[in-house]
């Protein structure tokens, strides 16, 4: 993290902060976890409870819709999966039910694979950290039909296709 100024926007806040942690303005304790030049950053709010006159008054702020994430949630549902898993079974995220870029990279932080239906997602997947080639295989392509781009995307990165009959 830089040490000037973190903006939250685009999806988590409109306020400022000076420094790696701080207090917001509206939201009280935070601890971003990672940010990069899109301006979307996942944080941790540390016991944060929102009244409906907090999320209206972001939702002002930064326009609707917008998309909240709790990394402590986040975290606490990657860990019980992972639990649940044990060593038997390597957890995939089908990243079509949210392709954010920092919600995958807190997917391959936590060693959770990426199940992705296009070439455009496995693109994506790449971008968020995720190593292509197919050993072991953390990107599948799960696909009835190589449509667009995926059959140039998974035979460039060398990704595991999972293919089905249409």
């Amino acid at each position: 993290f830089p040490s000037h100024d973190i903006r939250l926007r685009t999806g988590l806040g409109a306020f400022e902060q000076e420094g790696r942690h701080g207090a917001g303005r509206m939201m009280g304790e935070w601890a971003p976890l990672f940010s990069d030049d899109s301006g979307v950053v996942l944080v941790q709010f540390i016991g944060m409870n929102f009244s409906s006159e907090q999320l209206g008054g972001l939702a002002t702020a930064v326009g609707t819709p917008f998309w909240f994430y709790d990394a402590a949630v986040m975290q606490q549902r990657i860990a019980d999966i992972r639990y649940v898993c044990g060593d038997a079974v390597q957890p995939r995220f089908a990243m079509k039910a949210c392709p954010n870029g920092r919600v995958l990279r807190e997917m391959e932080r936590s060693g959770v694979w990426i199940d992705a239906v296009s070439g455009n997602e496995v693109l994506r997947a790449l971008r968020a950290g995720y190593s292509g080639g197919s050993n072991p295989p953390r990107i599948l392509f799960t696909a009835d039909v190589f449509r667009d781009n995926a059959l140039d995307v998974v035979l460039e990165h060398g990704i595991l296709p999972n293919v089905g009959s249409p």
